[in-house]
């Protein structure tokens, strides 16, 4: 009796060891390119990459892909001026405070958009004794990316909201 107990149970270990698919490790190749049209517009593409699409108003922006390079450019050109600008708590849960630094009482529009190039976020507010308080309470848990834009001020930079 033992002995068909045994062979039951190295019967049943043997069936469940069954797979319906294997899993391998694949990688998708991407290649692109850049090119410079005579008219200024520059187009950048890539293949092989999911596809995340975005778009912009005014100076034409077009991305296709996870091609974020122009963000990177964008917070690269912050001024010294702007240098000044502190975002805090980080990362964000409901209140987030701006600190302009030696900018004062001026109007700035603010945007905040999400990794996907979606505008969540556009008021125009009153920079008041160099602070502002902004209630993203609304937003969800993730990275977003805020430009502040007013009379001698643009400014952009990463927000994580928790």
């Amino acid at each position: 009796m033992k002995y068909i107990h045994f062979l039951a149970l190295i019967s049943l270990t043997s069936i469940t060891s069954i797979s319906a698919q294997d899993v391998k490790h694949q990688m998708i190749s991407a290649q692109g390119a850049s090119i410079s049209m005579t008219s200024g517009l520059k187009i950048t593409q890539t293949i092989g990459q999911q596809s995340v699409i975005g778009t912009t108003t005014g100076a034409v922006i077009i991305q296709q892909g996870y091609q974020q390079s122009h963000w990177k450019t964008l917070v690269s050109q912050n001024t010294t001026q702007t240098n000044s600008i502190k975002l805090y708590p980080t990362p964000v849960t409901d209140l987030l405070h701006i600190d302009f630094g030696n900018i004062t009482n001026l109007p700035v529009n603010v945007k905040i958009y999400d990794l996907n190039g979606r505008l969540v976020y556009n008021r125009k507010l009153q920079i008041k004794n160099s602070n502002l308080i902004i209630d993203v309470t609304e937003l969800n848990a993730a990275m977003y990316l805020i430009q502040l834009k007013g009379t001698n001020l643009n400014y952009h930079t990463k927000l994580l909201v928790n």
